[in-house]
């Protein structure tokens, strides 16, 4: 179990997350294959009010909510375990960037199944988590909204 308190490990996950839905953004050509130049502008234009929206939900994640954080499963244990689900699944995404170029030589359709397989079995794993703090801060849902836009539209 972390020493660290909930409220940072939980600022780290939202880190993790700003990061890779910001990388799918600036790739969203190829990682989002088959939209229109309207939908990746909207989806870049969109990008810079979801990422103020991670801000807030980290300054709100402070020690005064560590009981709603608990009342939500957001601490020890359940928390290790949300947190190790969602890093076990969060490692092959970090594979997918760090080895991008590589992966793009196995061809379109090798890069896209094995991108779109990723992508969403790591949006999938960290849902429940991102729902329930959402809702222990009483947060807007901008940032779910977001995420769930670029899950439904990986092909595939």
């Amino acid at each position: 179990m972390s020493t660290r308190h909930p409220p940072e490990r939980l600022a780290e996950f939202l880190d993790r997350l700003e990061r890779d839905l910001g990388w799918i953004v600036e790739q969203r050509r190829s990682v989002l294959p088959g939209y229109d130049e309207t939908f990746y502008g909207r989806l870049a234009d969109a990008w810079p009010d979801v990422r103020a929206n991670f801000d807030r939900l980290r300054q709100d994640l402070t020690p005064e909510t560590v009981p709603v954080l608990e009342d939500h499963g957001l601490t020890d244990s359940q928390l290790d375990l949300k947190l190790r689900a969602i890093e076990s699944r969060r490692s092959a995404v970090t594979f997918v960037r760090e080895h991008w170029e590589a992966i793009g030589e196995l061809g379109v359709p090798v890069r896209m199944r094995l991108v779109g397989e990723t992508l969403r079995s790591y949006f999938e794993t960290l849902q429940r988590v991102l729902e329930s703090l959402l809702q222990a801060l009483g947060a807007p849902g901008a940032v779910a909204e977001f995420k769930d836009v670029v899950e439904n539209s990986i092909p595939g």
